[in-house]
Formats: C-alpha cells, sequence, structure tokens
C-alpha cells in the first residue's frame, strides 16, 4: 500500500491505496476454531449496507465488501466453516 496524493479515484480513506490494486495476495491466519466460526457469522451478518456505513466512499464500501462477500467466506467455506 502507498500514501496517495488524495486524488478523487482513491479507494481507501487517509489517503492510502494500493500500489497494484488487481495484484492477487495471499494471507494467512491462524484462528481457533471458535474465532474461525465467529468469523464466519461476522462474514455473512455484513451487507453491503454494513460496508457503506464504515467507508470513506462508495469505491472502497464496494472493494470491502467484495472482499469479505468472496474470497474470505470461500475460504471458511473451504474450511468447513460455513454458518449458513
Amino acid at each position: 500500500m502507498q500514501m496517495g496524493s488524495g486524488s478523487g479515484d482513491m479507494v481507501f480513506g487517509g489517503g492510502w491505496d494500493a500500489a497494484n490494486p488487481k495484484t492477487q495476495v495471499t494471507i494467512t491466519v491462524t484462528l481457533t476454531e471458535e474465532q474461525a466460526m465467529a468469523l464466519a457469522q461476522l462474514a455473512k451478518r455484513c451487507t453491503d449496507v454494513t460496508f457503506a456505513n464504515q467507508a470513506a466512499s462508495t469505491r472502497e464500501a464496494r472493494v470491502m465488501f467484495e472482499a469479505v462477500d468472496g474470497p474470505l467466506r470461500d475460504s471458511l467455506n473451504a474450511a468447513g466453516f460455513d454458518p449458513r
């Protein structure tokens, strides 16, 4: 991530933006089963409105929602934590 110049096309608040927004990264996290189920529950309950209320911009809210609703929920499901 890098500090932005404050231009209107920034995604993240505080002047931060991804240097290469389409570059994929892998994040490894170690959780207890309880934490994994709690995270799955949180991901299930978060909606686009949840992110819109927390984000600095509409675009930031969309990117946040896409990260949680897709890859995060898919990874939790693959690990056996799908609270649907």
